[in-house]
């Protein structure tokens, strides 16, 4: 079979495909132990940016609300400053942190994932009538 540049495709062994691919849990726990690595020594603030950067850019359309709560989180325009430094560079990986592990114990379920109990609504025989010359409310009614 020939591509559409006029070569044959070259086969991969599912070894070679699967080897570099790891599950949600591998990913979180491995940026766990190096939040926690970073957050026992935190000397070098290129490290923490770069780290602050890959896991931030890795886990926010999978974490529901993955940045609520950082110093210069822009919610509108889900921009997270990559020119973060010192204590608010540590502030926001140790919340980071807690919310991978929490999300790693709920067994990577989002809040937003999970059903919602629905009140059952009963229908009533109730009127309300509305009288007089106030047509704003009238209409607000309607």
């Amino acid at each position: 079979m020939m591509n559409f540049l006029g070569k044959s495709p070259q086969r991969k062994d599912k070894a070679t495909t699967m080897k570099g691919k790891k599950t949600i849990n591998q990913l979180i726990s491995e940026d766990i132990e190096r939040c926690k690595q970073f957050l026992s020594n935190p000397t070098d603030e290129n490290a923490g940016c770069a780290l602050y950067v890959e896991i931030t850019g890795k886990y926010d359309s999978i974490i529901e609300g993955f940045g609520n709560g950082l110093y210069q989180y822009y919610p509108k325009q889900h921009f997270y400053d990559p020119e973060i430094s010192c204590e608010s560079l540590i502030h926001n990986l140790k919340v980071l942190l807690n919310k991978m592990i929490s999300y790693q114990a709920a067994n990577y379920l989002s809040i937003q994932n999970t059903p919602l109990q629905r009140e059952e609504k009963h229908m009533s025989n109730k009127i309300f009538i509305v009288h007089g010359h106030d047509n704003e409310a009238i209409q607000e009614m309607a």
